[in-house]
């Protein structure tokens, strides 16, 4: 029994090590394509750039108009990004050209959703730039691959060049995908139009949704949609813009970094410093919670003394400098209880 306690004792933070991988990603950074061409959009239907705050970025090349639109990956639940427009002067809302399209598919698809939209979202005069307004749709099982989306958002933006209020919407946006546990958002160029040389620029719009996912991540699919029946020179104007900012603009401090790095590092650790004590002790629930608290404790308090003392060191070197530390730590502990200022300066002023 005794042996058994050990072992559930030991091995209880890894379990939560394990749940923790299930329910978070495992990488926070990590760049997988540094560049792409409009060549590899063409002939593949989604590319993966890599992982950014958590969140997995994707580009695609893509058209609600395709028969298998968004379906390039299968996820619990999707969202689409669309835009309104504000006119400035009288407050007047004006659909955009994806709304459009997005409603004459919806209308196709899933009638009920559709009036649902119409009915609910009239846009009145109190609408302003900036809002962000959403709708959970009910498309039926038998027209769902048609057009597999669970949840519209609706960014109100103003016409013309781009301005804050598209970051604001943006990471609103992102807000209520997490809280509606959203497994993918399909995001495209918000507020571009190829023929109008006023509209935002896809700097602006790749800048927006990076700047928002490295304040607020949504910890999901992130995929940036491209236009699929945009003329050629502006396919390769939004890559060229795309490589622009994405090796820049996110501001890579290294290319892989791993999510909850410490954390996790922590609860590995306390399972070797565990291990380490229950040779020298038995591990009773008492013991089991001393041990794990005082542990994660110091370890916890030597990552500050260990980013202190390797300050001007590369990424590298402090995490290598940082797991030397948990393991001696996790290996001397059942040595350290025993350590007293009383060894180094004796009792009783002798």
């Amino acid at each position: 029994m005794k042996t058994l306690l050990t072992v559930v004792f030991i091995t209880l933070p890894l379990v939560v090590l394990v749940i923790d991988f299930f329910r978070y990603p495992f990488f926070k950074m990590r760049m997988k394509l540094e560049k792409i061409s409009v060549e590899s959009l063409l002939t593949q239907p989604i590319i993966q750039l890599g992982i950014y705050n958590a969140n997995r970025i994707q580009i695609a090349l893509d058209s609600v108009n395709n028969e298998k639109f968004a379906s390039y990956e299968a996820e619990e639940s999707k969202a689409l990004v669309i835009s309104h427009f504000v006119d400035q002067g009288e407050h007047s809302i004006t659909e955009g050209e994806l709304g459009r399209v997005a409603r004459s598919k919806l209308d196709r698809v899933s009638p009920d959703d559709n009036r649902s939209l119409v009915d609910n979202f009239p846009f009145e005069r109190t609408a302003r730039a900036g809002q962000v307004f959403e709708l959970p749709l009910k498309i039926p099982k038998s027209n769902y691959q048609q057009f597999p989306i669970d949840r519209l958002f609706i960014v109100l933006l103003h016409y013309g060049p781009a301005s804050r209020l598209m970051a604001n919407s943006v990471s609103d946006v992102l807000d209520r995908a997490k809280k509606a546990r959203i497994s993918e958002i399909i995001i495209p160029c918000l507020g571009y139009k190829w023929n109008d040389k006023n509209s935002s620029g896809f700097d602006h719009y790749f800048g927006v949704v990076f700047e928002s996912l490295a304040k607020k991540p949504a910890r999901a699919n992130v995929c940036l949609s491209i236009y699929s029946d945009w003329p050629t020179f502006t396919l390769e104007e939004a890559v060229s813009s795309l490589n622009r900012v994405w090796g820049s603009g996110p501001s890579w401090k290294q290319k892989l970094e791993l999510y909850r790095c410490e954390f996790r590092a922590v609860l590995l650790f306390t399972s070797i410093c565990l291990f380490a004590s229950s040779l020298y002790t038995p591990l009773t629930l008492t013991n089991f919670l001393i041990i794990a608290i005082s542990y994660g404790g110091l370890a916890t308090g030597s990552s500050t003394l260990v980013n202190f003392y390797t300050q001007g060191q590369s990424p590298r070197f402090r995490l290598f400098s940082q797991i030397a530390v948990w393991t001696v730590l996790a290996v001397t502990f059942p040595f350290l209880d025993h350590w007293s200022s009383e060894h180094v300066f004796g009792t009783g002023g002798k």
